[in-house]
């Protein structure tokens, strides 16, 4: 293991520890649930299911407590992770970002005082002078509704905002009196059509406040994204009557079905399916991402690091026009503030065929503290290493609320009836378990183990520990830097332990272990 090692941006020593714990434990409360597993030699980390926005999708928060802490106890801990944004949402042309916990975003709440209606408007049509139909589809108090645009073509959708300065009259030529018109979404804009948490894959986890250890949890959980014109079909359908997200008259643009599997050491997979319905000019997807919120976002030192990318400036941006100089893949610094809006795509990567897999950041003061890394697979789904980076134009989305958005999936007009299915993870980590390291974190992907080890620090014969479960396996090297070396090893030895050297001062190996 790596002792006593020196990090090189912190200048500090600290001394490796690792826990060595390959089950979790598990309780459900109500539509969520809580997952604890080990995080270093003195505390556990819970990970909270819950449902949350507009679609009422399974966000997640995570907290850092004391080894053994009860599961219901919980709250107790520091939450690093204040989640309510973890469902990953779909840019879609012409439609808006749909999905996870968006919805059409060209509805539009109404300011409009003492308006004299009530829930028996609903589906009533309203137009602006100008040839443009807007349906009310909330009566949300006696000052304000909810509309949407109506009249589009199903699966072709020309959607018109009323603007600032718009009218809007009623059926009866009388004008409705508005004072603001401000964007919001069609929420609820998804149709659950599964959902079951499993204990090890096949028992359901119930609600009943006990306790249960596995090897791992998963939440099979699908839905489809209405067609936003079907659900304003339904209002004129319907009229005076609450929309119904569980109608099956309700037409699916897409739906998404994914496996989530909660494993030891804050790790879970994400494997998706996206299968399309309708027709739409581009379709980006986010297997997977992180809100920026929580205590790890108020540490004193963040860093990010994304492996196989070129440095690079951002566009001068926000009312000072701010450039930041990024080189990721050598750890860089994030700014407090950072305004920027700008995809990473193919040509901002090393290599255009060989985009990158991992996305992390690690929080601190004088040593690293708390890390989290997203990713996808190099070896399943439509990320896998050999596909060449195809279907990825766009890798990153460097955004200035700090949230962390890496796209796995582009597609350009893409028919009904197409499909893809991306492995995705998300993995909490304790930097100090082995601090020569980057990002040392292991889980299962599919039927395999895989390991990810990366270092910013030249080593001679350092020695990584692995689980014990995993020594006498057959080791495969999915990928690996020139400048690291590991010493004469394709089969985990007897003690876990690997052996291994990084010159240049930098360096990585991804490893998959069957």
């Amino acid at each position: 293991m790596m002792r006593e090692a020196v990090l090189c941006l912190w200048g500090v020593t600290m001394a490796a520890g690792a826990a060595h714990d390959d089950r979790i434990t598990v309780l459900r409360q109500g539509q969520g649930f809580l997952v604890r597993s080990a995080f270093s030699t003195q505390q556990d980390i819970i990970i909270r299911s819950h449902r949350s926005g507009g679609n009422s999708q399974p966000n997640e928060e995570a907290y850092l407590v004391p080894t053994g802490t009860p599961l219901a106890d919980y709250a107790t801990g520091e939450r690093i992770h204040a989640g309510g944004d973890e469902m990953p949402a779909f840019p879609i042309s012409p439609y808006g970002t749909l999905g996870g916990n968006h919805a059409s975003p060209y509805a539009q709440q109404l300011t409009a005082p003492d308006h004299g209606l009530t829930a028996s408007a609903v589906g009533t049509l309203l137009t602006d002078g100008a040839g443009n139909r807007f349906a009310i589809m909330r009566v949300i108090d006696p000052n304000s509704l909810l509309i949407h645009p109506a009249g589009a073509t199903p699966g072709a959708p020309v959607f018109t905002r009323l603007p600032p300065e718009g009218r809007l009259f009623r059926p009866d030529g009388r004008e409705l009196h508005v004072e603001t018109a401000s964007s919001t979404q069609l929420w609820p804009g998804t149709r659950v059509t599964a959902d079951d948490i499993l204990v090890d894959g096949h028992t359901p986890l119930r609600d009943d406040g006990r306790e249960i250890e596995c090897a791992f949890l998963d939440h099979r959980y699908a839905y489809d994204v209405i067609l936003p014109e079907s659900l304003v079909a339904q209002a004129l359908r319907h009229p005076g009557k609450p929309g119904d997200g569980r109608d099956p008259a309700l037409e699916s643009l897409f739906s998404v079905e994914t496996l989530f599997r909660f494993q030891p050491y804050g790790a879970c997979t994400l494997d998706q399916t996206y299968r399309l319905h309708r027709a739409m000019s581009s379709f980006k997807a986010l297997g997977v991402m992180f809100g920026w919120a929580g205590t790890i976002t108020r540490y004193p030192r963040i860093e990010c690091y994304i492996p196989k990318l070129r440095s690079f400036t951002t566009p001068p941006a926000g009312p000072e026009k701010v450039s930041f100089d990024c080189d990721f893949a050598a750890i860089a610094p994030l700014p407090a503030a950072m305004p920027a809006n700008l995809h990473l795509t193919r040509e901002h990567c090393l290599d255009p065929a060989d985009p990158p897999d991992r996305f992390v950041r690690i929080a601190g003061d004088t040593a690293r503290r708390v890390g989290i890394a997203l990713g996808y697979s190099l070896f399943d789904g439509c990320t896998a290493k050999a596909r060449l980076g195809a279907e990825r134009n766009v890798v990153y989305h460097l955004y200035s609320s700090h949230k962390m958005y890496p796209y796995c999936l582009t597609l350009t007009d893409p028919a009904p009836g197409t499909e893809r299915r991306v492995l995705a993870f998300r993995q909490y980590f304790d930097p100090q378990r082995e601090p020569d390291a980057t990002l040392f974190i292991h889980h299962r992907q599919a039927d395999s183990d895989v390991v990810y080890i990366d270092v910013h620090k030249t080593l001679n014969k350092q020695t990584v520990t692995l689980p014990r479960h995993l020594a006498g396996r057959p080791i495969a090297i999915l990928e690996k830097t020139p400048s690291l070396t590991l010493h004469g090893q394709d089969v985990v030895p007897p003690d876990a332990a690997l052996s291994l050297s990084v010159t240049e001062g930098y360096g990585y190996v991804v490893l998959k272990i069957d």
